[in-house]
Order: structure tokens, then sequence, then C-alpha cells
């Protein structure tokens, strides 16, 4: 991720945070067992809150839907 190396204390919810969180989130999805596991669970286990704020940022990133994710 070019450009967000270097952390910064001041902006938590920055860009480069919110990538790395999505990224770690998609990897979860993919993985995961639907029958077990929410979309909310893997959102709240990144700190991706609310999740419904997240799930533009993850259409715009990855073209699907964090339930396409984890079903498919």
């Amino acid at each position: 991720m070019p450009g967000c190396s270097r952390p910064s204390i001041f902006a938590p919810s920055s860009p480069c945070l919110r990538l790395r969180r999505l990224s770690r989130a998609s990897a979860v999805l993919a993985a995961a067992d639907p029958d077990v596991t929410t979309t909310t669970q893997v959102a709240m286990k990144f700190g991706i809150l609310p999740p419904g704020r997240f799930a533009g940022d993850y259409w715009r990133i990855y073209g699907d839907t964090f339930s396409a994710t984890l079903f498919f």
C-alpha cells in the first residue's frame, strides 16, 4: 500500500487503516464458514464500526459486498 507505511497517531480512521482493516476482513470472510460466521462479527473483529459505513468502501475496493464474499 503506497503511502500507508507510516502510521499516524492523529488519524486512527485514516484511509490506510481502513484499507488494512478491509483487506484483513476480506481474507477472513473468504475463508469463513457462512453457517457460523456473520459479516457483522468479522467487521467488529477488525474494528469496522459501524459496518454500514465501511460497506461502501468495501464495494468500491472489491466490487462486491461483505456477504457475497462470505457466501461465495
